[in-house]
């Protein structure tokens, strides 16, 4: 079976499962999975406060005895990562610069992502993309 054309417009999936015509097996089960994966999302998202709020304090307390690497008995890393800072070309300095808006479009380069698949649970803001 050919995949269906993309819509990429999150506003596009307004139109419930059941009006789509899916067999209602296929619908129930979308809906069953759909309410698994909201509950792992959850349970994951919480996990991830979790990890975040004991690294924090691992951080901490090494900040706090003035230890900036060190390597823990059961052989983890313990490091600080400098923050980078991000550089980005600026087009308008590069056009008052006498550089062509040609010559940035020649030099510009198109990279294509895959497709990926999202679910956005009701009030999250943050999706799930799967760029298999």
């Amino acid at each position: 079976m050919p995949k269906p054309a993309l819509n990429t417009d999150p506003a596009a999936a307004t139109q419930p499962l059941a009006d789509l015509g899916l067999a209602p097996k296929t619908v129930a089960i979308i809906e069953a999975r759909l309410s698994t994966y909201a509950n792992l999302k959850t349970d994951l998202d919480m996990l991830q406060r979790q990890v975040e709020a004991e690294r924090d304090e691992i951080g901490r307390m090494l900040e706090e005895s003035g230890v900036m690497n060190a390597r823990s008995a059961n052989g983890t890393s313990l490091y600080w990562v400098r923050g980078a800072r991000n550089r980005k070309l600026d087009l308008t300095k590069l056009i008052a610069q006498g550089v062509t808006t040609a010559q940035i479009e020649a030099a510009t380069v198109d990279k294509p992502k895959k497709d990926a698949f999202t679910i956005r649970l009701k009030g999250d803001n943050q999706a799930q993309t799967d760029a298999s």
